[in-house]
């Protein structure tokens, strides 16, 4: 629509300086403005609340409500807007005028209602209020201006809002879009359910609320960026009581008893038993941690490996040790020393590790699935080598899950780049191929492979899928297959 102005040329709000953008916006609502009635709105939502005002140049006129709380701020320019529509009622027919707002998304997000589509609940007032007006012939133009850079009639309606949000009354005629309260839920929820979690003695995460580790919404390693995945599953698995101990195995109805067949001891082969209890490796547990718990603890007992535990995300590098040290002690383990002389039994009760099975959707390529890059692009060969995997952030299906031949986009190293699925892990139908990862070689956008070489398998079917593809979309994966070194 003409009637919606959401730029300035010369001004953009990122890059320009202030006072720059102050000049050129002030020059161009003098420019084309200067024979409209100005009006300028703005919304402010801070610790105070939400609110909207509006200022009028030709009346010298100041109108601000408080709004409900929870409100965006998208949802209090929105009002904003609304008032000034509102307000033209009060000039002459046939004036020209101008609303002026700092909010690009709420001109632009109005610009791009289309007649005959479902208006989205935010903006059907704010629209049917503007649709109105013009459908009776009144000249009302929408302007951006940029926000905080001294443009007077925005200064003004900037601290109206402000000051509207300290207030204590709240409109009665105020409206709120459902989705404005979904932080609260969230926020409220969250608090309910950690209220819920600590109050339970037992039941489900009692090894964790026995730690005492703090729950929050992100998880611990979101920051651990020198930690390979391996390594942030096996503290993962110690510090949810999820090792790969005989008592979880039994649950899992993989060994026929709890108890431990390291020591010999009639216990049951849990976190504490490895710590604390067992033979085997309670010594070699103990030396590595009396020498960091001396300074702290008196004893070396259950409250002071709980503690130890607990306190181990705030410093990862022990815990690494720690698991190192184990990793260690297990590698000198010979097979007799399993009673029943099996060597995958052994390899299932390794501290930290699993060797499960899982069920099919967890084999799926789905949003954050890791994948194996198979080719010898310089980048794959990085992210290999570092232990830090692509991980898929788009499916380019209808489905959004993957299978082979299929386009992902992947995050690697930091930067995003697209590959073909070339072998999943998931089940397949006869005469495919079933892999045990999920390969991906990286192409760039028009589908010419980034390396010169695949390294692993790739099935035959991929042949036809990849020229079905080839004419479909427009883009050439004829040459993924030619550096392939080995079909199954």
């Amino acid at each position: 629509m003409s009637k919606l102005k959401s730029e300035i040329p010369g001004i953009k709000k990122k890059t320009t300086f202030q006072e720059e953008a102050r000049m050129r916006a002030v020059e161009h609502i003098n420019n084309n403005y200067s024979n409209h009635i100005q009006i300028y709105t703005d919304g402010a939502k801070n610790h105070n609340g939400s609110a909207a005002a509006m200022w009028c140049r030709h009346h010298n006129y100041t109108e601000s409500n408080k709004l409900r709380d929870a409100k965006s701020i998208f949802q209090a320019e929105l009002n904003g807007i609304e008032m000034a529509v509102q307000h033209t009622d009060d000039h002459s027919p046939g004036s020209k005028l101008v609303i002026i707002t700092d909010s690009q998304a709420a001109i632009v997000a109005l610009r791009n209602l289309q007649k005959g589509r479902v208006i989205p609940i935010p903006l059907i007032r704010t629209y049917e209020s503007l649709e109105a007006r013009w459908t009776s012939g009144i000249d009302i133009k929408l302007q951006w201006c940029p926000s905080h850079v001294q443009v007077d009639g925005n200064e003004r309606a900037d601290r109206a809002s402000v000051l509207a949000a300290r207030d204590q009354i709240i409109d009665q005629h105020s409206y709120m879009d459902y989705k404005d309260l979904y932080d609260q839920i969230r926020l409220e929820t969250w608090e309910a359910w950690k209220q819920e979690y600590w109050s339970m003695e037992e039941g489900p995460g009692g090894w964790m609320r026995r730690l005492k580790l703090d729950i929050n919404e992100r998880a611990w390693f979101s920051e651990a960026r020198d930690l390979n995945v391996k390594t942030i599953t096996r503290i993962n698995r110690v510090l949810i009581g999820h090792c790969n101990n005989r008592k979880l195995l039994h649950l899992m109805r993989v060994v026929s008893d709890p108890f431990c067949n390291l020591c010999g001891v009639a216990q049951v082969q849990d976190v504490l038993h490895f710590f604390l209890d067992c033979a085997f490796t309670a010594d070699v547990l103990k030396e590595h941690m009396e020498e960091e718990m001396a300074k702290t603890y008196d004893h070396y007992n259950k409250e002071a490996v709980m503690e130890y535990l607990g306190e181990g995300l705030k410093d990862l590098k022990r815990l690494t040790r720690l698991l190192e040290s184990v990793a260690r002690k297990f590698q000198s383990l010979p097979n007799n020393n399993i009673e029943t002389g099996n060597k995958q039994e052994m390899e299932l009760v390794r501290f930290g590790l699993r060797h499960i099975h899982t069920s099919p959707p967890c084999s799926h390529i789905i949003k954050m699935s890791r994948l194996r890059v198979v080719d010898n692009s310089a980048i794959g060969k990085e992210a290999m080598a570092e232990g830090r995997p692509p991980k898929v952030i788009h499916v380019y299906t209808k489905t959004g899950v993957g299978t082979i031949g299929d386009k992902v986009l992947m995050a690697i190293k930091g930067e995003k780049k697209k590959g073909i699925l070339v072998g999943v892990k998931k089940h397949q139908p006869p005469h495919v191929p079933k892999f045990d990862t999920n390969n991906v070689v990286l192409i760039d956008d028009a589908g010419t492979p980034l390396g010169t070489r695949i390294h692993a398998p790739v099935p035959h079917l991929l042949r036809t899928i990849l020229k079905e593809r080839t004419i479909a979309k427009k883009s050439d994966y004829s040459k993924l297959i030619a550096i392939a070194t080995r079909f199954v």
